[in-house]
């Protein structure tokens, strides 16, 4: 009959009814754990269900092992060449040859000095990354910059084209300097806008871009300002 309880069963009050769906619906706190008997009345141990982590290849000598959004990622204790230098050169040590002729003259102002310095550590790191050669170009451009404002009179904010343009007519630069100059305005601006990103300068090709630029400031320098 539709509505009848079992023999003996006392009718449910409304506070057990609400205390029974309570009980059910109660959520477990952060701190609580919950105990799920498997089919054989055993708890199921949560390690058994943890997810096993690939066995780690050892590292060589001296490297070292972080973790870097889940994936474990090397870094050897030594720089890896660039395969595209074997071009040119056998091994790092040929490197040194190639840019011993790039010495600082004395008399260069610090600010140049230090920018040339660096053009030549950028070749010469150029085993390692081989675009480094194309940027020890563009830098070493900006040696020749600001020697060439120190040069020029009444400078101010020219842009390099000015510059160069003006020290051809007032005799500061020869035609062969400007010439160069020029042309490695244009790589640089090239760059400088995303135009010719792509293009990457072999070693063989900066030296003597970076060379001329040592030989434009040691000129410069060494020419007395009128």
């Amino acid at each position: 009959m539709l509505g009848s309880r079992p023999c003996g069963q006392s009718p449910r009050t409304d506070g057990e009814r609400t205390r029974r769906a309570t009980a059910r619906v109660t959520p477990l706190s952060s701190s609580a754990t919950c105990d799920i008997p498997s089919h054989s009345g055993r708890k199921k141990s949560p390690s058994r269900h943890a997810a096993r982590r690939p066995a780690e290849k050892p590292l060589p000598p001296g490297a070292r092992r972080w973790e870097t959004s889940g994936m474990t990622t090397q870094r050897l204790p030594f720089p890896v060449p660039d395969e595209r230098a074997h071009l040119f050169v056998d091994s790092y040590a040929d490197m040194h040859d190639l840019v011993e002729d790039l010495v600082v003259p004395d008399g260069v102002p610090e600010a140049a000095a230090t920018v040339l310095r660096t053009a030549r550590e950028l070749l010469r790191q150029s085993y390692y990354c081989y675009e480094f050669s194309t940027v020890a170009v563009m830098h070493s451009l900006i040696a020749v910059e600001i020697v060439l404002r120190d040069r020029i009179p009444d400078a101010g904010k020219k842009p390099l084209h000015g510059l160069i343009k003006q020290g051809a007519a007032d005799g500061i630069l020869t035609a062969r300097q400007a010439e160069y100059l020029d042309y490695g305005r244009q790589i640089r601006n090239g760059m400088a806008h995303g135009q010719t990103t792509h293009a990457v300068m072999p070693p063989a090709m900066a030296v003597p871009m970076v060379t001329t630029s040592f030989a434009i400031v040691s000129e410069l320098c060494a020419t007395p300002t009128g």
